[in-house]
């Protein structure tokens, strides 16, 4: 080392109002240059790197940082005067941060009502709650469990922002006292990015000709595709003769939505307007049934193995259809009014 120099040494220190060790996340941290120059000398440049690839450089030998994770970090700091001196020093696991991370990832950014979108949850360990919640919607999902792959059922149409937040009790070390420690993601303070999704809604087909044997569908624009479904076998077309038909089913999707609608005896006079309508309250977890004339119906749950696990014959469509009871999933509710049976996919 040049005599220019033979007084210089490189030291810094935490501010006074920092711990080096600190609960919670995000967690601010200060740290300052308390080097000593020979005389006349004077700082030129600093760099400070944090140990999460953060690097701040700055004239005025002070910085402050965030920590966005848990775990223990080394920071180390460079500098050189206007003599020329340079020197760095590094500070292995200056720091150390205890407390939840909230991130995942999304699997899909599109999704249909009544279907899930799926998540790829990381660096998540067990916490005592995790609550996910999707802007637009009523209610939040609740999930506690270990599972690194989560579905979120979908139940409006729209352009929506999903957000974790994540909640767990963590000790101190230094003063043994237990805190509420919380995350959430995205994180607008750390101006992480938000996750958005756009959930489609099929449109249910406007049919024309009940009353007779031939039918039509008047909104063929809606979908991307669609056919009919007779005696197993597919149709491509807009319009389709139903004589002698003791069944007849409509399959429709666009970009991200499909679904279903089946007819046990067509061509004799049902007014679709008529028909049973479903529909999917989860933040109930419900299902509401209503008919036109409030008359009793039957109700059918099916996964998708076939099984059937509710059948109720007569059920009041004045009551929910509770779903409460049963694992995460897509069912398949199936209502018969007459002779008229109406299906429709359900995630739980």
């Amino acid at each position: 080392m040049s005599a220019q120099c033979d007084s210089f040494s490189i030291d810094f220190k935490l501010f006074d109002s920092v711990s080096n060790v600190m609960v919670c996340t995000p967690s601010a941290m200060g740290v300052e240059d308390v080097s000593s120059f020979n005389k006349g000398d004077k700082p030129k440049s600093s760099i400070w790197k944090f140990g999460d690839k953060s690097i701040h450089s700055n004239l005025n030998y002070k910085s402050t940082h965030i920590y966005a994770d848990p775990g223990k970090y080394t920071v180390t700091y460079i500098l050189e005067t206007e003599n020329g001196c340079k020197d760095s020093i590094q500070k292995v696991d200056l720091f150390s941060v205890i407390g939840p991370k909230a991130h995942f990832e999304l699997l899909s950014d599109k999704g249909c009502v009544g279907d899930s979108i799926y998540l790829k949850v990381s660096k998540l360990p067990l916490m005592e709650s995790r609550l996910f919640s999707i802007e637009g919607q009523k209610g939040s999902i609740f999930v506690n469990s270990t599972k690194e792959i989560v579905a979120l059922p979908l139940s409006s149409a729209g352009k929506h922002e999903i957000q974790l937040g994540v909640r767990q009790r963590v000790k101190d070390p230094i003063s043994g006292t237990e805190r509420d420690c919380s995350d959430s993601y995205p994180n607008k303070i750390l101006k992480e990015p938000s996750q958005t999704i756009q959930v489609s809604e099929l449109v249910s087909p406007e049919v024309q000709g009940w009353g007779s044997a031939s039918f039509t569908v008047q909104n063929p624009n809606d979908y991307t595709s669609y056919y009919w479904l007779v005696k197993g076998d597919t149709i491509r077309t807009q319009n389709i003769d139903a004589t002698g038909l003791s069944n007849l089913s409509f399959w429709a999707s666009n970009d991200t939505c499909e679904q279903s609608f089946t007819w046990d005896i067509v061509g004799i006079g049902v007014n679709p307007e008529k028909l049973p309508v479903i529909r999917y309250d989860f933040s109930q977890k419900q299902i509401h049934i209503s008919t036109v004339d409030g008359q009793s119906v039957r109700v059918e749950l099916i996964d998708l193995t076939g099984q059937v696990l509710i059948n109720k014959a007569g059920f009041n469509t004045e009551q929910p259809l509770r779903l409460s009871h049963l694992a995460h999933g897509t069912y398949i509710v199936r209502v018969t009014n007459g002779m008229q049976v109406i299906s429709q996919k359900v995630v739980r």
